[in-house]
């Protein structure tokens, strides 16, 4: 999925909730303005999928005074084996970021971590 918003206040936000047995690709920007950008993935125990891949980064850009969430939550059971190639990025100083720790993070912003 591929979103990029416009020079005006952007709000986006992505949910997926299941079973992930192939791959979610994932590349939302915002453009100027004070955007809202997030996406929450919950894989439920047995998944074998991957978010993003290693040629192709599930990411998450801001470009502005933005705040950008992005958390991802993983089977906890020995039949899953997701991986995660994820990425959070602020390009300002002005940026707020929430991310889980599998997410990778580059920014000038503040930065909360959750679990």
């Amino acid at each position: 999925m591929g979103m990029i918003g416009g020079s005006h206040n952007d709000v986006a936000s992505i949910s997926y909730s299941g079973t992930n047995n192939g791959e979610i690709d994932l590349a939302v920007q915002g453009s100027g303005g004070s955007d809202q950008l997030s996406a929450d993935i919950f894989m439920i125990a047995g998944s074998t999928g991957t978010v993003g891949s290693s040629k192709n980064v599930a990411t998450i850009k801001g470009s502005g005074k933005d705040h950008l969430s992005f958390t991802i939550h993983q089977g906890t059971d020995s039949t899953s084996t997701t991986d995660i190639f994820a990425a959070l990025i602020g390009t300002s100083k002005k940026d707020k970021l929430v991310h889980t720790g599998n997410v990778m993070v580059n920014t000038k912003g503040s930065v909360s971590l959750v679990t």
